[in-house]
């Protein structure tokens, strides 16, 4: 960014040109990948696939509220957990 012809003057220029910078078409749809195929593995924990679901989430889902993540917990945890 500090590189870039236009050097940010306010943080709506800055967050402008991170995302630019960082949220290529290659990782978004990697991301997506990611997302498509998360589910709780066999000897993952519900805690240790909360915090991976929810990191993938964040990066995937930023307009999404709480209640969203909670839904899809519900859809990618292991069934016998959801019972």
């Amino acid at each position: 960014i500090i590189n870039s012809a236009n050097c940010p003057t306010n943080w709506d220029m800055f967050e402008t040109l991170f995302l630019q910078q960082y949220r290529t078409p290659l990782r978004l749809a990697q991301t997506e990948q990611e997302w498509k195929k998360c589910a709780q593995k066999s000897n993952e924990s519900i805690n240790e696939f909360l915090v991976r679901l929810r990191s993938l989430w964040t990066d995937h889902k930023p307009k999404e509220t709480e209640r969203d993540l909670v839904r899809h917990l519900f859809t990618k945890a292991r069934p016998e957990l959801i019972s």
